[in-house]
C-alpha cells in the first residue's frame, strides 16, 4: 500500500515521475493526497498515470477532489464506507473505531502534529496543538509506526526562518507483539506490590484486550523505573568482575608483585 502526498498533479514532469514510481512499486492499494486536479481534467491525468483499475475519490464533496484511492481488484476488495472533503478529524476517527472489529490503520496527511518535537522553527509548539491527536490515539488504541529517511514530512521551503513539521503519518492498531518480562527478584523488593497495584488500578479506555495490553505496557515502564537500584547493582557487579579479571591477568604476568596480589585479594572480597 502506498500513500503519497503529491501536493498537486498539474505539472507534466511531476505526473511522469509519479507514474514511473508507481509502475516500479506496483502497489496493491494506492492513495494520492492533495491531487488538486479539477474535475474536467481528471480522466486525462489518470490516463497519463495509467490508473485504469478500480478507483474512488471525493469529487462529490470537493471541487478539486484532493483524495484519490485506487486498488488492484484482482488482489483486494475496497469498500467505500464514508466520504467527505477532508476526513482527518479526531472525533470522526474515534467514531469509525467503534464500528471496526478487525485490524485497521489510518494513513495520510493529518495536517497536525502528534507531539511537541514534531515541529521545529516557527511558533513555539503548545499542548493545544497535539492534545486531541494524543487523546484520539489513546482511545482508539492506535500508535504511530516508525519511519525511515527524514523524520519531518513538510518544509515551508524558506531559506530564512525555515519550518519543518511531521504531519504525514501511519497509525496502526497497537497489538501485543512482545512477551511481558521482569526479574523475579523484584518481588522481594520493598514496595513492589504497591507499585504494581497503583499502576494497574489507573483506568484506560478501549477494548478488553487493548486495555490489558496497554496496562502491561505501562506497568513494564513502571517496573523498569522501580528496578533502577537493581540495575545499578548489576552494573557494579559487572564492574567488580572486570576489575577482578584484570587483576588476575596482571598477576599471571607478574606473580611476585605484592601490590597486584593485594589488588586481587581486594577484588575477590568485593
Amino acid at each position: 500500500m502506498v500513500s503519497w502526498n503529491v501536493r498537486g498533479l498539474n505539472k507534466v514532469g511531476k505526473i511522469k515521475e509519479i507514474c514511473s514510481r508507481l509502475h516500479e512499486i506496483k502497489p496493491t492499494v494506492m492513495i494520492l493526497l492533495e491531487s488538486r486536479v479539477k474535475r474536467e481534467k481528471v480522466d486525462m491525468v489518470r490516463d497519463k498515470l495509467h490508473l485504469t483499475d478500480h478507483f474512488v475519490d471525493n469529487y462529490g464533496d470537493l471541487e478539486n477532489g484532493r483524495i484519490w484511492v485506487g486498488w488492484n481488484g484482482m488482489k483486494v476488495e475496497v469498500q467505500l464506507v464514508l466520504n467527505s472533503s477532508q476526513l482527518v478529524h479526531c472525533r470522526e476517527i474515534e467514531k469509525i473505531h467503534k464500528s471496526i472489529t478487525g485490524p485497521w490503520c489510518v494513513i495520510g496527511d493529518f495536517n497536525n502534529i502528534a507531539r511537541a518535537h514534531d515541529r521545529i522553527g516557527g511558533k513555539l509548539v503548545t499542548e493545544k496543538e497535539y492534545i486531541d491527536m494524543q487523546n484520539m490515539m489513546m482511545k482508539t488504541g492506535l500508535s504511530e509506526m516508525d519511519s525511515s529517511w527524514d523524520y519531518f514530512t513538510w518544509f515551508n521551503k524558506h531559506t530564512i526562518d525555515p519550518i519543518y513539521s511531521r504531519i504525514d503519518r501511519l497509525i496502526v492498531e497497537d497489538k501485543p507483539k512482545r512477551q511481558f518480562r521482569f526479574s523475579n527478584c523484584l518481588e522481594d523488593m520493598v514496595g513492589f506490590n504497591d507499585v504494581v497495584h497503583n499502576s494497574w488500578k489507573q483506568n484506560i479506555g478501549g477494548t478488553p484486550m487493548m486495555v490489558l495490553w496497554k496496562k502491561l505496557k505501562r506497568l513494564q515502564n513502571v517496573l523498569r523505573r522501580f528496578s533502577r537500584p537493581l540495575t545499578y547493582l548489576k552494573q557494579d557487579l559487572a564492574k567488580a568482575r572486570d576489575n577482578l579479571t584484570q587483576a588476575q591477568t596482571d598477576l599471571n604476568n607478574n606473580r611476585w608483585d605484592v601490590n597486584i596480589t593485594e589488588r586481587v585479594n581486594i577484588c575477590t572480597e568485593k
